[in-house]
């Protein structure tokens, strides 16, 4: 029967609940990973993000999906503190993004790649028993080389496993479908950032629910009027783009989540210094309840469409 990994073992969907599928405990620019002062001190992220999970499930929410990937190995205990602490289930993604320089001192050869998505998706991830629980690459934004490389071999490992597969933006479709041979079913695969401005753009949206894709709205809360991301817009204009699928047919493609981040050690906390996760799915239900969408509606972007997504 399919589940859910979690950093605890797997879970049966029905205990998922409300889901934030596209959180960051730990973020920061191009090769932060590598730094040794960015994450020094973590007990100032556990004791925010601790805080943070706590209203957020005060508030129904119970699960979150942890990205950016395969760079967090090294945080694992950190998760799991944190989901033993808090109740909150926690999922982690396998993956790289060439946009923050993960792949700089990796392997990049596709099978070395698919070997390891795999390995961390049915075995474990750093030769521990915790097995990611959908993969994740971030990139299409940038021409870099090594994209195709990525793309392929997180094509090859999703569909060997059956897991999601997690891309940033349009762009990274545009890249993904002509080297898509192995036949990946679109409904395996997220396009998160569909409220970047680079992204906006409900026809297109629209377009790529009829070919099965899901499509992600995953900056709520990050506005401009607080804001100088490219993905600040306000949340009224994402509602009525959520809106706008729902009208057209497609409310089971769609996912909603925040986008919450800690920064780089003690460099930062909320959604790009900003956003929190509880505070953003309070808001955001009030622009959901604005529309007059009913309790089964809201019910399928936060629980429903979170919980087949990440089945497998």
């Amino acid at each position: 029967m399919p589940g859910i990994n979690t950093v605890f073992g797997p879970i049966h969907p029905e205990q998922m609940g409300v889901t934030g599928i596209f959180e960051h405990v730990l973020w920061g620019l191009p090769g932060w990973i590598n730094d040794p002062l960015a994450c020094k001190n973590l007990p100032y992220v556990f004791s925010k993000w601790q805080k943070e999970l706590t209203r957020y499930k005060n508030m129904g929410g119970r699960t979150i999906l942890v990205q950016p990937g395969a760079g967090m190995r090294h945080q694992l205990e950190l998760f799991r503190l944190l989901s033993r602490s808090t109740g909150i289930h926690i999922v982690l993604t396998t993956g790289f993004s060439t946009s923050t320089g993960d792949l700089t001192n990796t392997n990049n050869d596709i099978d070395y790649l698919t070997e390891l998505y795999v390995t961390e998706l049915t075995q474990g991830i750093g030769g521990t028993k915790v097995r990611a629980g959908a993969l994740r690459v971030d990139c299409g934004r940038y021409g870099i080389k090594d994209e195709d490389i990525m793309l392929l071999s997180a094509v090859r490992a999703a569909k060997k496993t059956g897991c999601t597969l997690i891309v940033s933006g349009v762009h990274a479709v545009q890249e993904l479908l002509p080297l898509n041979q192995d036949g990946l079913d679109p409904g395996r695969v997220v396009v998160g950032h569909c409220d970047d401005v680079t992204s906006i753009n409900v026809e297109r949206a629209k377009e790529l629910c009829r070919q099965g894709f899901v499509v992600a709205y995953d900056r709520v809360g990050t506005e401009p009027t607080w804001s100088a991301m490219p993905w600040a817009i306000p949340d009224v204009v994402r509602a009525d783009m959520v809106s706008a699928l729902i009208s057209a047919g497609f409310i089971n493609q769609v996912i909603v989540a925040a986008g919450t981040v800690a920064g780089q050690g003690d460099k930062g906390f909320g959604s790009h210094l900003g956003v929190s996760a509880a505070g953003s799915l309070q808001h955001f239900l009030g622009q959901l309840h604005r529309l007059r969408l009913k309790d089964d509606q809201i019910n399928t972007l936060l629980i429903e469409n979170p919980k087949r997504v990440l089945s497998f």
